[in-house]
């Protein structure tokens, strides 16, 4: 266990938090700081990818196209079914 000193206007916003979501307040503190680092880890991926596509390493694809590569897919793979169907009597 470590022991942080917070200030007495943040102890008594946690406490508020913690009575409302009716959790104690230590695990509101676990849960508050495990996603903030989540969200600090999302935004490096998130740094990462942007650095990547900016400098041509990566492209990015547009929804539009991406939707394009699935019906496509998904079309051929019908078509296969239904040729399956077909040379089986179904």
């Amino acid at each position: 266990m470590t022991t942080i000193e917070l200030d007495d206007d943040l102890v008594a916003e946690i406490e508020h938090l913690a009575a409302i979501e009716h959790k104690p307040v230590k695990q509101m503190v676990n849960e508050y700081l495990r996603e903030l680092i989540n969200y600090y880890h999302d935004a490096l991926i998130a740094d990462t990818a942007i650095s990547r596509i900016e400098s041509g390493d990566d492209k990015l694809i547009s929804w539009g196209d991406i939707q394009a590569e699935l019906h496509a897919s998904f079309k051929e793979s019908a078509d296969d079914y239904l040729d399956t169907c077909a040379k089986l009597g179904k």
